[in-house]
């Protein structure tokens, strides 16, 4: 009875040792990942191509622009590790 209860500790140490090396391997994705993996429904006149090039000219230190599929100019005016800002067009911004 003592046996059954000392192997029942060691199996509940074992799994609280793995859930905690599994949960330390989980990371929180960047804004800039999370911006570029939305799906377009979300803003359906920024593709993926032109939300992909938001973040490349942003890391090139460039003023990040393109023109949208409704033929306006959207700008994405920051990007950090946890925000971004796009105005998206004349009258929408994307936080």
């Amino acid at each position: 009875m003592v046996e059954g209860i000392v192997v029942m500790k060691k199996i509940k140490y074992i799994l609280c040792a793995c859930l905690m090396m599994a949960s330390m391997g989980m990371e929180a994705k960047s804004m800039k990942d999370l911006l570029v993996s939305m799906p377009d429904s979300v803003v359906p006149y920024l593709n993926h191509n032109m939300r992909l090039e938001f973040a490349e000219l942003q890391e090139m230190g460039v003023k990040a622009e393109v023109k949208n599929l409704l033929g306006e100019t959207s700008v994405m005016d920051t990007l950090t590790a946890d925000f971004v800002q796009l105005r998206t067009s004349k009258s929408a911004i994307l936080q």
